[in-house]
């Protein structure tokens, strides 16, 4: 069973300006095995109650680790008396008013960049294009588009970043759709066309003259083990992070997981 993301120690605050990014973002050096830069988002007190973004990321995270699809190196930092008091007040101020010592983080990569359509349609191949595709359909991740890919690439390589706004409340009752083979309410959904990934994958579906067959991604989901949910969960229990998230994901994936190849046929569907 995969290892679950570390919890690490906050010691020092970075004064690094960081581009995009509706959560503001900080950069902090943590401690872990070593001192690295991390990326760290500080959610607001009421996102934290209302839709739970940090395990959200967590999930997500773990989910992705187990697809082998590229991504930062993640960690939940802690935030103790020592940094908070060390830290410049108004950055202090947004954690204490979040309601929580515990967030959610990535290494930080100097010089990263904004990834687009055009770099992964040249840069993946097609099997990578469909698991990375299919992961965000699984997730229900809406937020990777045109105008905002949450994909960066550094030492031309990409990584995936930013899945607080998957998983939505609607997965309990499209579970229950997903047992009776009805995948309507996926296929539907006007805001999953709008994905970065469509008009690659339109353009490789051309190419084959046929649908597309997600084998690296069937692979991958009929392999994952919920199990590292269900330790996460008790993880994050663990430090203070409660989440209603696990208690409709892992029954959604568990139905998507005996249901791939209507899965699959409804990712055809979508374009």
């Amino acid at each position: 069973m995969a290892d679950l993301i570390p919890i690490y120690e906050a010691i020092a605050y970075e004064d690094v300006q960081l581009t995009g990014g509706t959560t503001r973002p900080l950069v902090f050096s943590v401690m872990g095995d070593n001192i690295f830069p991390y990326v760290v988002k500080i959610f607001s007190a009421n996102d934290n109650r209302q839709y739970y973004p940090i395990s959200k990321e967590c999930i997500a995270w773990m989910i992705a680790n187990e697809f082998e699809i590229p991504q930062p190196k993640s960690a939940i930092v802690h935030f103790g008396d020592d940094i908070l008091q060390s830290i410049p007040v108004h950055i202090r101020q947004r954690i204490l008013d979040s309601g929580e010592y515990y967030h959610y983080g990535t290494v930080y990569h100097d010089g990263a960049k904004i990834a687009d359509s055009n770099y992964l349609g040249k840069k993946l191949e097609g099997w990578e294009l469909e698991r990375l595709f299919g992961f965000d359909m699984l997730i229900y991740n809406m937020d990777r588009t045109l105008r905002k890919p949450n994909l960066l690439t550094w030492n031309d390589e990409y990584m995936i970043i930013d899945h607080e706004l998957s998983f939505p409340e609607m997965i309990k009752s499209i579970t229950e759709e997903i047992k009776r083979n009805d995948f309507s309410s996926f296929y539907n959904n006007s805001r999953l066309r709008s994905h970065l990934l469509i008009p690659p994958l339109k353009k490789l579906r051309s190419r084959m003259h046929m649908p597309l067959k997600y084998e690296e991604f069937s692979y991958s989901l009929a392999r994952l083990d919920l199990r590292i949910l269900e330790k996460l969960k008790e993880r994050l229990l663990s430090i203070g992070i409660r989440s209603d998230d696990f208690d409709r994901v892992i029954p959604y994936l568990s139905a998507q997981k005996d249901k791939i190849p209507a899965f699959v046929k409804s990712l055809n569907n979508l374009f």
